[in-house]
């Protein structure tokens, strides 16, 4: 049943939600937050990073890779003994050149994943899609008082106290657009900058750990509301840029790439309900291709952003992509 599930195509799980219209209630989904995910993500963490014995290193990642369909001729290390534990073996680099980075588009894939939706909004309905028909409040995912999505706002003309009919809000060329991606467990774990960016705030959210598979995704709203997060904002040249990384059940870690980042880390026994901010006050630097961060297991990322309104995406939902690619362009830019 779960490798069925697994395996099975990301149009057959999108759509079969919808064919047969179950959605959890809320109840339902709160009585969810009983089970101790983020205890039982620790302990597989745990299990993950145990030393695997030599003469069971092929057969078992051999079998994970046959499972998940993951594709070691890519990696740096081909060799499946040589990886130590399964966490190595999870968060695996790709050999240089692998992935060529795209400076044609404005921006790029972030991860080697599969689109889940994409979209933009307006004021009236400041909600994105975690995959098509499902959606969630995008004030809710920010947490309280989160300085990006006040300034997400401040875009709308309608929702500016000091807006009036003939004021410059009216010639706005811009909208907000959003792009939500899945990492599946056979998938590159890391996360690159899809384009040139600052990050100037990191806000840490602990949560659940619930599955980010898309027939979960399909039947619980708000996941990405309820999970655990880190939520990277900033700016470039357009505006307003934001990278949100999902943690998931089972491993459920999110590492960043960042020097003054090194000692971070999610799902902490420590750290449960609330949340934590940094502020980076020179900011980070970031071009189309840096290495962000990593997850230790598969999961998601959410970008939004503001561009002109002639921006469009190059993909659609349900493409795999690899991180890199296109993902959407300006018109008249290049």
């Amino acid at each position: 049943m779960w490798r069925r599930q697994r395996n099975a195509p990301f149009d057959e799980a999108n759509d079969e939600p919808l064919k047969n219209g179950f959605i959890f209630k809320s109840w339902q989904v709160e009585a969810f937050k009983i089970i101790p995910t983020r205890f039982l993500s620790r302990v597989w963490g745990h299990c993950s990073n145990t030393h695997i014995p030599v003469p069971l290193r092929a057969p078992l990642i051999n079998s994970y890779c046959h499972l998940f369909n993951c594709n070691l001729n890519e990696a740096v290390i081909s060799d499946v003994k040589e990886y130590e534990t399964f966490n190595a073996f999870f968060t695996r680099q790709l050999k240089p050149g692998v992935r060529e980075i795209d400076h044609s588009v404005t921006m790029v894939s972030p991860a080697d994943s599969t689109i889940l939706s994409l979209g933009s909004f307006s004021h009236k309905d400041m909600t994105l899609e975690q995959i098509k028909g499902v959606t969630f409040p995008l004030s809710t995912f920010f947490g309280p008082r989160h300085p990006f999505f006040k300034k997400l706002c401040s875009f709308f003309p309608e929702s500016d106290p000091l807006y009036s009919p003939g004021s410059c809000h009216q010639e706005n060329d811009f909208k907000i657009f959003y792009c939500t991606f899945y990492l599946a467990p056979g998938d590159y774990h890391w996360f690159h900058s899809p384009t040139e960016w600052t990050v100037d705030q990191r806000r840490h959210i602990p949560g659940n750990l619930f599955s980010v598979n898309p027939r979960v995704l399909k039947t619980v709203e708000g996941i990405f509301n309820i999970n655990e997060r880190v939520l990277l904002s900033g700016r470039w040249k357009h505006g307003l840029f934001m990278c949100g990384a999902i943690g998931a059940y089972n491993v459920g870690s999110i590492k960043l790439n960042f020097p003054v980042e090194k000692q971070f880390g999610t799902n902490s026994p420590f750290n449960s309900d609330g949340f934590q901010d940094r502020l980076y006050p020179t900011g980070v630097l970031l071009k189309r291709g840096d290495t962000v961060g990593r997850f230790e297991l598969g999961s998601s990322l959410v970008l939004v952003f503001t561009a002109p309104k002639t921006f469009k995406f190059n993909v659609k939902c349900g493409d795999k992509v690899k991180y890199g690619q296109p993902l959407g362009n300006i018109k008249d830019e290049s």
